[in-house]
């Protein structure tokens, strides 16, 4: 019964959707790795890699942050979705062991691993039925041995209140990673 529900908020949640790519949706994410392999080089190496939404509760790619490294030092720079524009290239001040290239990164996996985390959430009975959980970034990292591995945050909502204009939304989340293909919950 549970899988069924879980299914269904899915569905409702990405049949609303408008044109927007959402991060979580296997449909949407074919366009993504399309749009990834068309602006940036598949050999480029970066040290961190961003899919993220400009706002918590949308689940929609506005925005690729990347760090690479140019002449012995290293930069942040955001790729714009909408604008389709770079922003301009930031000094990063830490030093990375190694990075990994774009071109081996495989984001159809991303889908799959929001139900993994989904089903987590439900294992361990954190699952709320009546939320719908937003993938609002996905981070390709590099640790401290030089291995690449993946944070990801699950978002829902959990209420709203307004005060004259200033209108507030509390939002509760999850915290996974991914090392060695394996999904877990972080605390």
């Amino acid at each position: 019964m549970k899988k069924i529900t879980i299914v269904l908020l899915i569905t409702i949640f990405f049949s609303c959707k408008g044109k927007k790519d959402y991060i979580s949706d296997p449909d949407d994410i074919v366009s993504i790795q399309k749009l990834v392999n068309e602006v940036f080089e598949k050999d480029k190496e970066v040290y961190y890699f961003s899919l993220s939404s400009a706002e918590r509760l949308r689940g929609t790619l506005s925005s690729i942050y990347f760090t690479y490294k140019f002449k012995d030092t290293y930069f942040n720079q955001t790729y714009d979705v909408q604008s389709n524009t770079f922003s301009d290239p930031v000094k990063k001040s830490r030093d990375y062991k190694k990075g990994f290239k774009i071109g081996d990164l495989d984001l159809t996996a991303i889908p799959e691993r929001y139900m993994e985390a989904l089903q987590i959430l439900e294992d361990k009975k954190l699952l709320k039925e009546d939320k719908l959980y937003y993938l609002d970034s996905w981070d390709y990292r590099i640790d401290r041995k030089g291995e690449v591995y993946v944070d990801f945050t699950l978002n829902f909502y959990v209420s709203s209140n307004t005060h004259g204009r200033v209108r507030t939304t509390t939002y509760d989340s999850h915290n996974f990673t991914i090392k060695n293909n394996q999904l877990k919950l972080r605390k």
